[in-house]
């Protein structure tokens, strides 16, 4: 099943998306910079998602990534993984996929979900990494037991073609319709456009046994999730 060319403005705009965090009724623009200045990096990462956004300040990557630099330093998981998309993309700072690699895990390691999908897509892509199929699925495995449905869809994809796991197709439209039902509520109508794309052509590859047992598979899976 062909793959879409979409993963590195996926990981970016994950960036994005964190960018808007610190709106509403968060602190102040000048409690942020306070905060940022006097070394917390919670309000490091916040400033540095200010300068991504060019909120209340002048839009400036460089000032992003030097921010996000220091909140990274101190461990804060979401300015490892947003840095890394930077040194992805080369936004603010050298492009360099291999120090984007270095930050993903140091952001992974602490179970930051956004941070696990990228590393399995820039092991499926061979970014900053030797491309391994296997390595992929098992951190796409880990992000979306964190309820990330990109890397739902990636498993069943990589389930349908045997892309580093063995081919079955009744488990790809288990992780298909996982991804389908973790976005009923998304408004990102690409992907949800993707997902549905993907369902319907596994429906039309399989046997009405075969797509009640995905759907029992499913179902077993998310009974589990909601426990953990």
């Amino acid at each position: 099943m062909t793959r879409k060319n979409g993963h590195l403005a996926a990981i970016v705009g994950a960036a994005i998306i964190l960018s808007g965090c610190a709106a509403g009724g968060g602190p102040s623009a000048e409690e942020i910079r306070a905060g940022a200045e006097a070394g917390d990096p919670s309000a490091q990462a916040a400033l540095a998602s200010d300068y991504f956004a060019g909120r209340h300040v002048t839009q400036s990557y460089s000032e992003a990534a030097g921010w996000y630099a220091k909140a990274a330093e101190a461990g804060d998981e979401t300015a490892q993984d947003s840095l890394g998309n930077l040194y992805l993309e080369g936004l603010g700072v050298p492009k360099d996929p291999a120090k984007a690699v270095e930050l993903y895990r140091k952001a992974a390691a602490q179970g930051f979900a956004a941070a696990e999908n990228s590393l399995g897509m820039m092991f499926e892509l061979g970014l900053g990494v030797a491309r391994d199929m296997e390595e992929a699925n098992q951190w796409y495995l880990k992000a979306a037991r964190h309820g990330i449905p990109e890397s739902m869809l990636n498993l069943g994809l990589d389930y349908h073609d045997g892309a580093g796991v063995p081919r079955d197709p009744v488990e790809a439209y288990k992780w298909v319709n996982l991804a389908r039902f973790f976005t009923l509520h998304s408004s990102d109508k690409p992907m949800k456009s993707r997902i549905r794309t993907v369902l319907d052509k596994l429906k039309s590859e399989l046997s009405k046994e075969e797509l009640e047992e995905g759907q029992e598979r499913s179902r077993e899976w998310y009974d589990v999730y909601q426990e953990s």
